[in-house]
């Protein structure tokens, strides 16, 4: 599931919790079921800012690149 359809389903599990009808053994399935979305979504969330991280990282590189270039033809 994408990271959007890990959200909408926690806020599908958090109506089933808020619900006033709920067993305790329901409640316990949601809570435990949302715990697990939580978890997946914290790792999906990890990997996407692993990866901006290091694209940011490549343009800080060819930025300093490009600087030390114009430095040099500068002088």
């Amino acid at each position: 599931m994408t990271l959007e359809e890990n959200f909408l389903k926690i806020e599908e599990v958090i109506e089933k919790l808020e619900a006033e009808d709920i067993s305790l053994e329901e409640a316990f399935a949601a809570y435990s079921e949302g715990m697990q979305l939580l978890k997946t979504c914290n790792e999906q969330v990890d990997k996407v800012e692993k990866k901006v991280l290091k694209k940011v990282n490549q343009l800080l590189n060819n930025l300093r690149k490009i600087l030390k270039i114009l430095i040099l033809n500068t002088n």
